[in-house]
């Protein structure tokens, strides 16, 4: 729509002045929703690893919202911080159910580095056939280590 209005704009400024207010008023919901979303998402991370923090819950109200407002960046990261919450619990078979939705979002390759990222944080061996590029000779730090600031789950 923007393109359009913008286009509209060289044409027929008078024509495109009031799809000009409705473009900039449009975004603005999303945004908030979009950095609501952001923030709920930095909070879920923020307890990764808790066990009274209720981060199951929390994460299937966002993941319901986020999917109804089809924004699928929010998905990807709360997913990924799901990821990080499986790795410091050890919870291996939630980790791989993460995984798997974060496979399924990353279709396209546009979010493939999640991923292999999410992987590392488990301590699980890179896929063969990962289509994230990494810089050769740039890991330095063992997944255990990666994760020791949020040292045992607990409920602190």
């Amino acid at each position: 729509m923007r393109r359009q209005v913008s286009l509209l704009a060289f044409a027929d400024p008078q024509a495109a002045a009031e799809d000009i207010d409705l473009a900039e008023q449009l975004p603005a919901p999303l945004d908030m929703l979009a950095t609501n979303l952001t923030v709920r998402i930095g909070s879920l991370a923020r307890d990764a690893g808790r066990t009274d923090a209720d981060i199951e819950d929390r994460a299937h109200l966002v993941r319901t919202e986020a999917q109804v407002a089809g924004v699928r960046e929010a998905e990807v990261k709360l997913e990924f911080a799901l990821a990080l919450h499986h790795a410091v619990r050890n919870d291996q078979e939630q980790h791989a159910t993460v995984l798997d939705r974060l496979r399924e979002l990353s279709e396209d390759g546009a979010h493939a580095h999640y991923i292999e990222i999410a992987r590392f944080m488990a301590g699980l061996a890179p896929i063969p056939e990962a289509t994230a590029q990494w810089i050769e000779g740039t890991q330095t730090q063992t997944p255990a280590r990666a994760l020791e600031r949020y040292g045992p789950a607990s409920a602190d």
